[in-house]
């Protein structure tokens, strides 16, 4: 009975307190009102500020997914034919098994766009087929040719443009003649056989009662001759006239016929006939999810592509080139991600942090209220409760104006989690101070409580920078949030490590300014103490530690890409297949350029005591040398220069008899290990001509590729004179004579494009430009360069809301000094004192900060692969002075905002209303 009555009289008590709460609730819903009135203009600048974080948080993953779906169209664009999907089917197969007649082929090949899977079915371009019968001797009327039937797809037949007579059909043939066959030949194909309209050519058969009589009844041309419809068709467009293939026997080349006629004849021919359907891709039509998917249904249709015959006659084999054209693109992609994440996460990550360093502030601004409110009986959810609604009201606003902007913008909502991250971040910040003003916490809790987050923080770090280096996300999912916080994380990590090495040198600061002569020195060491908000230096090590990080790899990969100019052009200009190199290289040097004259011969052995490997053989002159040493020694080539130079000094012989000593060479490492140590030799023709190694190891010329081996021409064009005089029979003499003319120098460019049909001309300067251009390297290159202003402005925005927070207590401070008699002068010294170790300190953690990450996670930058050649990371000289200096200008810019907001307070405002309040 009694526990029954505690039950009722218990009931109506909670309920009272429930009322009671909901009453406060209500009741100072008019504080709320009067204190959003009072801090109208700080909540509208924390909706900004939301807003602005919003519009990173929505649009920093929609730029680099842009920028990889642009990569991604590149990369297909650039691969051209060979991701083309290929259908493949014997036709007319002597042996009867799995066979299929060219009618049938043509049908098929008009069903494949609506039989493709949806996902090829989505980028899918043009589908041809190409059907071409095995080569045939046959017996013309000017000599004997080498022919291939094809058959001409309907679908095609707009592409030929009838120069004479008539396009084959089914009517073409004379009724009771099934080996008689009429064909179309191409312009240049009737010029090179000689074959006009009405001419016959005549094929044996195995058969000896029958022949395959193939009647030219039309000569045409192509609207396009590199049109899809006639990649399967070899020969058709470009006949081959190789006399030397056989005895009599002329012109080389594909004749088209119609589908009805080919099945008719081609059960004669004496091999099988094949057909292929081709499909090729649109890049325009892709993007990342659909590069992985379209992959994954061409591997499907490789192992099995009977879900594309189902129901047909004929059976197909699908084959495709698609994942060896493209098996690049997924390295570099993630390289590109790696780079965009770090801008990404250091624009957005300062962006987020000044934003909670404001709504921390506001929070702090109603410390007395929250007292005064608790003090009077109001409980900790009631005063939550307040903040809480106001933060969200902040946030929600703040966030769908932001979303609403990057919309407009053109960007889409691809990271949702991301958004929420970042707004919820923003929205908890102010709640969470208000939060920790109203509960009373215990020193060893606290202590407690920041040992936990150092080692969640820590832990944290370790996984994303795991993830950042590993590539995670680079599947379907390409932005992964836990990658794209890797930076944030690791610079929080270095302030906490920085913030009791900044803690130390403001005590000494402040202790050394005690102990100097004059005022300011004291305030400054003084004001040292309170230089220790732990977001703002979060916030400045954050965007210290990207801009060294992403200057490093933007200057690592300029410089990369550079060098691997130089390597794949050899200098500043090379021109190739000049049959006049002398004059073209007087040409560059009355220009004011440097210039040499090389002769390249392919295929030369060089024999080594136990081994031997085939070489491209450089033949040199002096200018060679002075070409390597006006090359800068940076590069691959200037490297050279040296061991060159050894080659060329040797003395050239004066007798036949020294002509015939070893002649001295260069080598590469591939080529050195092929020659050995002792007895090498160039084998010209079976004419060896023995060589000794001089000078060190050389780096293979890029625009060469390897195994190289570089000689002086004059002594081996020495050797080879002497070896015809003591083998009266002669040999074969190689051709010795430049056809390739390197030059460089700030002119070489001008010369080789007035050099007009010289030869073919490769510029560097092109080159580079191409490189730099590409979707990947061009999006990191303006991400950098945007994210780097944006960045700088929202440091220096930290630093400002760092200096509006302290300003009123500086402000105190120096109305007390003024009404001693100090001028107020001496204002910048207090906010000197406080705000250079957080300046101070970013430059430190951020320096910190950037060498952990370019250490542990390097290589999931992949400058090397965006470059297109090794990389060693450089600092460039001018990096250190550009981050003193921004820091400096932003000091500078804090600095000038306090003055005007700490001297608003005056000794009469704290007379009024008290130091503290």
């Amino acid at each position: 009975m009694s526990a029954r009555k505690h039950a009722r009289s218990s009931r109506p008590k909670r309920s009272r307190g429930f009322r009671l709460e909901i009453q406060a609730i209500t009741a100072s819903s008019l504080l709320v009102a009067r204190r959003v009135r009072r801090d109208l203009a700080a909540l509208v600048a924390l909706v900004m500020l939301v807003a602005l974080t919003s519009v990173l948080a929505v649009g920093v993953p929609s730029h680099i997914e842009a920028t990889l779906n642009g990569g991604a169209r590149e990369a297909v664009a650039a691969a051209g034919q060979d991701t083309d999907l290929l259908l493949r089917t014997p036709v007319a197969d002597i042996s009867g098994f799995g066979t299929a007649t060219a009618e049938r082929v043509i049908a098929f090949g008009g069903e494949v766009p609506d039989r493709l899977p949806d996902t090829l079915a989505a980028v899918a371009r043009e589908t041809s087929t190409g059907l071409l019968g095995p080569e045939l001797r046959a017996k013309g009327p000017a000599s004997t040719v080498l022919v291939r039937i094809a058959v001409l797809d309907p679908a095609a037949a707009p592409g030929v443009i009838l120069a004479d007579g008539a396009l084959p059909t089914a009517d073409s043939a004379a009724p009771g003649e099934p080996t008689r066959l009429g064909i179309a030949v191409s312009t240049e194909a009737a010029s090179a056989a000689g074959l006009a309209v009405g001419d016959t050519l005549t094929v044996p058969t195995a058969s000896i009662d029958d022949t395959i009589v193939l009647e030219v009844i039309g000569i045409v041309d192509a609207v396009n001759p590199s049109a899809q419809s006639w990649v399967d068709l070899p020969g058709l467009w470009d006949p081959v006239v190789s006399p030397s293939s056989g005895a009599g026997t002329g012109a080389s080349f594909t004749a088209l016929s119609d589908a009805a006629g080919f099945d008719r004849v081609a059960t004669y021919f004496p091999d099988v006939s094949n057909a292929i359907i081709r499909t090729s891709f649109n890049p325009s039509a892709f993007d990342l999810q659909r590069f992985t998917a379209v992959g994954d249904s061409i591997d499907e249709l490789e192992t099995s592509a009977s879900t594309l015959s189902e129901g047909s006659p004929i059976g197909v084999a699908a084959t495709s080139g698609y994942e060896k054209a493209m098996s690049g693109f997924p390295v570099a992609a993630a390289a590109a991600s790696a780079q965009l994440s770090t801008l990404a996460a250091g624009l957005l990550g300062v962006a987020l942090l000044v934003t909670v360093l404001s709504g921390t502030a506001l929070a702090a601004r109603r410390r007395p209220e929250v007292e005064l409110l608790r003090s009077r009986g109001a409980s900790v959810g009631l005063v939550t409760v307040h903040a809480a609604v106001e933060s969200v009201v902040v946030t929600l606003v703040g966030a769908g104006l932001g979303i609403a902007v990057a919309l407009a913008l053109g960007f889409d909502i691809s990271s949702v989690l991301l958004l929420v991250i970042a707004a919820g971040t923003a929205a908890a910040a102010p709640v969470v101070s208000t939060l920790l003003q109203a509960v009373a916490v215990s020193p060893a809790r606290l202590a407690t409580v920041r040992i936990a987050g150092a080692a969640v923080l820590i832990a944290l770090s370790i996984t994303a920078v795991v993830a950042l280096r590993s590539g995670t996300g680079m599947g379907g999912v390409w932005i992964d949030p836990l990658t794209l916080a890797a930076p944030v994380l690791c610079a929080g990590v270095i302030a906490i490590a920085v913030s009791p090495l900044i803690s130390w040198v403001t005590r000494s600061v402040s202790s050394l300014g005690s102990r100097l002569r004059g005022a300011g020195a004291v305030l400054a060491g003084s004001s040292a103490r309170d230089g220790r908000s732990i977001v703002t230096l979060v916030a400045l090590i954050l965007a210290s530690s990207v801009a060294i990080t992403s200057l490093v790899l933007f200057h690592s990969v300029a410089a990369g890409q550079e060098t691997e100019s130089y390597r794949a052009v050899g200098g500043d200009v090379r021109i190739d297949g000049t049959s006049d190199a002398e004059s073209l290289v007087r040409r560059f040097e009355d220009a004011g350029a440097t210039a040499a004259a090389i002769a390249v011969l392919d295929g030369v052995k060089v024999q080594g005591t136990s081994s031997s490997a085939a070489v491209t053989l450089l033949a040199v002159d002096d200018d060679y040398g002075r070409l390597l040493t006006e090359t800068p020694a940076r590069q691959q080539q200037g490297q050279n220069a040296e061991a060159a130079s050894r080659l060329l000094e040797q003395k050239s012989p004066g007798t036949a008899e020294q002509a015939m000593a070893p002649v001295p060479i260069l080598l590469d490492s591939r080529a050195a290990r092929a020659a050995g140590e002792y007895g090498a030799s160039l084998d010209f023709g079976g004419t060896l001509v023995p060589v000794v190694a001089v000078g060190s190891t050389i780096d293979t010329p890029g625009f060469l590729g390897g195994p190289v081996v570089v000689v002086d021409r004059s002594r081996l064009a020495a050797y080879l004179d002497a070896a015809v005089v003591g083998r009266p029979g002669g040999f074969a003499r190689p051709d010795l004579d430049p056809t390739t003319v390197l030059a460089v120098g700030d002119s070489a460019g001008s010369v080789a494009a007035g050099a007009g049909t010289a030869g073919a001309v490769v510029d560097r300067a092109d080159s580079l430009a191409r490189s730099r251009d590409g979707a990947l390297v061009a999006g990191v290159a303006a991400a950098t360069v945007q994210s780097l202003l944006g960045t700088a402005i929202l440091a220096m925005l930290a630093l400002i809301v760092t200096t509006f927070i302290g300003a009123r207590r500086r402000g105190r401070t120096l109305a007390l000094l003024t009404a001693l008699g100090l001028p107020k002068r001496f204002g910048v010294a207090l906010a000197l004192g406080e705000l250079a170790p957080l300046v101070v300190g970013s430059i430190v953690g951020g320096s910190i900060a950037a060498a952990v990450v370019l250490a542990v996670a390097g290589p999931a930058f992949g400058a090397d692969i965006l470059a297109g050649g090794s990389v060693v990371y450089v600092l460039p000289p001018w990096l250190a002075l550009s981050i003193v200096g921004v820091a400096a200008a932003a000091l500078a810019v804090a600095v000038l905002v306090d003055i005007p907001l700490s001297r608003r307070i005056t000794t009469s405002d704290i007379l009024r209303t008290g130091e503290e309040s």
